[in-house]
């Protein structure tokens, strides 16, 4: 049963909400009025009273620390007033002492801020909740009560109808779904029905030959007797729940109420004792708490207990001991999901779980952050035994597992933040582990320890983030292009377009860089749309002012997001009408791992750009994850190899470049060939019939106020063409364009 489900049970009812800080009133009253209650809302304690003193409210949510009067005096003040009033305290700080005063002084929930949204219904919801049963068990209480005093008052006016009027109690009784036990003034036993009997374990004959309440073996027995002696003493509906164990060895959950019973003068002849069981009630008190504390999942705990129990291990932390947190990432669980299904990723999150529980020291805590985020803290004698830990995790993920039929082979990437200091922050602890981790992502299945060059490295990202903002803006973000030769005649045949970014402080900015940081933040589609209608437009240029051919084509690489976007074609159709092209003088790169990504929707963008004439061409083919069943499902033209494979040309590595040429013509697809850098590779590449070629060899990107490259007899002397020292361009995704 969840929170949301909990919050439908009980019938609107009107609920005031009491903190001296705006924003939390909102808030807390969003979270009410979303359960489907009325909320009005007061921002002192003192306002909170004139609410209270003029208006009918079932539940009071109350702020602790508030100027002015407190939210302890306002609970004082506010269950004087009226006892029926259910009231949840909200602190900021999670002090057991100030939790234990809320809900001794009759708070019937504590949440400390900040809290999640199922925390504040949970809270609210059981409040409602017991505040029902307590309701009904006071009108059943006073039915009873009312019962005894018709008894008393027939029994005064008619003696000869006692014996009657005692059976009709004695029967009202025991069909009473409470137990029910009366004691004299002094406490000593004279009767129960047969619920107190089964509640307490024992038969009236044993209840009576004992002092019943000396013998209930009860850590709250004082409490009990106490609520005994004030009931003796006039005071109404003293109540308290305990734990009982019987005589046969188990155990019971009672509520008791206990109210004195009046003679005919007034005075108190004895106590009644209601017995009510409450087990199912606190079995679900512990169930709520348990969710809202793990992972509905893995059973695991989750991020909020995660730092409570982080929290504990630094303050116990000894010296000569160290601890580390372990952030744990599953690399490509996004390709699990997506290829088979999320029940598939659910088993497989749920196995990772019980792997990680398996392979850690005893003591250490595993929780799930969210998502496929593991998180692990342990306190050993030194972080070499935190890494060793670490490594053991790593190797224990590798191994394969079976989900759905199916052998799924896993790896992870492990960051690391480890601490001897007590004094340590948790959220310091997190967020280095966090950096770690981002970091060996960066290279998947390695552990990563965080050290300060990390944290210098996100500083950066955001440096970066907020100045490709602007640069975006601004416009400044520049096209360069390379050009795409035929290997037979070395003849230009197509131009690649490229982006770059030049910072007037950091220099040049490689595109590995700022790409990343532009799709995770929603400028990748603004990049793209730039490159591809400034390449285009200057496509049109060139051929118009005759310093290209016309069936020289532009490529453009786009992002795996724009494979899902509707509005591409359009797009694309719209800036070739307006600079005069045709279909076929575009060709659009996408990566291969980026076709597969969600192969449902860009199937049918990739076919309406093809309808328009535009080619496609699988970008840097044989470093990603796809399957070769793909290639003839897909409406493809074009196969580039990527240029590690080329430069392992005549070192040993020219089988994997033969069998993508080979492979790409079996499906007539045509080859183009990145980062050729020497005249060998050239010829090789020529040999196996590849098609195109481009790479410092053949010339390098150029922006558009360069002269354009022209083909040359001898490829050594292609413009563009450099020295092998010199690093290429273009031709790993250090060079990705957009």
């Amino acid at each position: 049963m969840n929170a949301t489900s909990l919050a439908t049970e009980s019938s609107p009812v009107h609920v005031l909400v009491v903190d001296d800080d705006r924003d939390m009133v909102g808030l807390m009253r969003r979270i009410v009025e979303r359960m489907g209650h009325r909320c009005s809302t007061a921002g002192s304690g003192e306002d909170a009273l004139k609410y209270l003193a003029t208006d009918s409210f079932a539940l009071l949510v109350t702020d602790i620390n508030m100027d002015g009067l407190s939210g302890l005096g306002l609970l004082e003040a506010a269950r004087s007033s009226d006892p029926d009033l259910a009231v949840v305290m909200v602190s900021g700080l999670g002090d057991p002492r100030t939790a234990e005063t809320a809900l001794g002084g009759g708070a019937f929930g504590y949440v400390v801020k900040p809290f999640e949204l199922t925390e504040l219904q949970i809270a609210v919801s059981n409040a409602l909740r017991r505040r029902e049963l307590e309701l009904q068990l006071r009108r059943h209480l006073h039915d009873l009560e009312a019962e005894v005093g018709r008894r008393t008052e027939e029994l005064r006016r008619v003696s000869h109808e006692t014996q009657v009027q005692e059976q009709r109690f004695r029967s009202l009784a025991q069909a009473s779904p409470l137990g029910i036990l009366y004691a004299d003034s002094q406490g000593n036993f004279d009767y129960c029905n047969a619920n107190a009997e089964a509640l307490l374990g024992r038969t009236r004959t044993e209840l009576g030959d004992r002092r019943w309440l000396a013998e209930l073996d009860s850590p709250s027995r004082d409490q009990l007797e106490t609520s005994i002696r004030e009931a003796a003493s006039g005071v109404p509906d003293a109540m308290c729940e305990y734990p009982l164990r019987r005589p046969d060895g188990s155990t019971v959950w009672l509520r008791s109420r206990v109210a004195p019973v009046l003679d005919d003068h007034h005075e108190t002849a004895g106590v009644v004792v209601l017995f009510e069981d409450i087990g199912d009630h606190k079995r679900l008190e512990h169930q709520l708490r348990h969710q809202a504390s793990h992972d509905h999942l893995t059973g695991l705990p989750n991020r909020r207990d995660f730092r409570d129990q982080l929290a504990r291990r630094l303050v116990a932390l000894e010296p000569g001991q160290c601890l580390g947190v372990l952030l744990v990432d599953l690399d490509q669980f996004k390709l699990v999901n997506d290829t088979y299904g999320h029940e598939a990723g659910d088993q497989l999150i749920v196995t990772v779980g019980e792997r990680l529980i398996g392979c850690v020291p005893p003591g250490a805590v595993v929780a799930r952050l969210g998502g496929d985020e593991f998180t692990v803290a342990l306190t050993e004698s030194s972080r070499e035994a935190i890494v060793a830990v670490a490594e053991t995790i790593r190797e224990t993920l590798r191994k394969p597992v079976r989900i759905m039929g199916v052998e799924l082979s896993l790896s992870a990437s492990v960051g690391i933040g480890a601490t001897s200091d007590p004094q340590a922050a948790v959220s310091s602890m997190l967020r280095s582990a966090d950096i770690a981790m981002h970091q060996a992502k960066n290279r998947r299945d390695v552990v990563e320890v965080f050290d300060s060059s990390m944290a210098k490295d996100v500083a950066r990202r955001l440096a970066l983030t907020s100045e490709l903002r602007r640069a975006v803006d601004d416009g400044l973000l520049r096209v360069h292009y390379q050009p795409v030769v035929n290997t037979v005649t070395q003849g230009l045949v197509g131009l690649e377009a490229l982006a770059r970014w030049s910072h007037h402080e950091w220099g040049e900015i490689a595109p590995s860089e700022f790409i990343p940081i532009a799709e995770s933040i929603g400028l990748v589609h603004r990049i793209d749309s730039h490159v591809l209608a400034s390449s285009l437009q200057q496509l049109a240029h060139w051929r118009a002012a005759g310093r290209i051919h016309s069936d020289v084509f532009m490529s453009v690489n786009l992002s795996a997001s724009q494979l899902s976007n509707s509005a591409l074609p359009e797009l694309v159709h719209q800036l070739l009408g307006s600079y005069g092209l045709q279909g076929t003088s575009l060709c659009i790169e996408v990566t291969e791992s980026s076709l597969i990504s969600d192969i449902e929707r860009a199937l049918p963008i990739m076919r309406r750009l093809r309808a328009l004439g535009i080619r496609i061409a699988v970008d840097d083919f044989g470093t990603g994850h796809s399957a070769l069943s793909y290639l003839g499902q897909l409406p493809l033209d074009v196969l580039k190899i990527d240029g590690s494979f080329v430069a392992a040309i005549g070192r040993g590595g020219v089988d994997v470049a033969e069998a993508i040429v080979d492979l790409a013509h079996r499906f007539h697809l045509e080859v183009i060939a990145e980062g050729v850098e020497e005249p060998h590779q050239l010829a090789r590449l020529r040999a196996l019939g590849c098609e195109m070629a481009q790479g410092f060899l053949t010339g390098r990107p150029t922006d558009a106020d360069h002269s354009l490259p022209t083909p040359a007899s001898d490829p050594s002397r292609l413009p563009g063409a450099h020295p092998r020292s010199v690093p290429s361009e273009g031709v790993t995704r250090d060079e990705v364009p957009a």
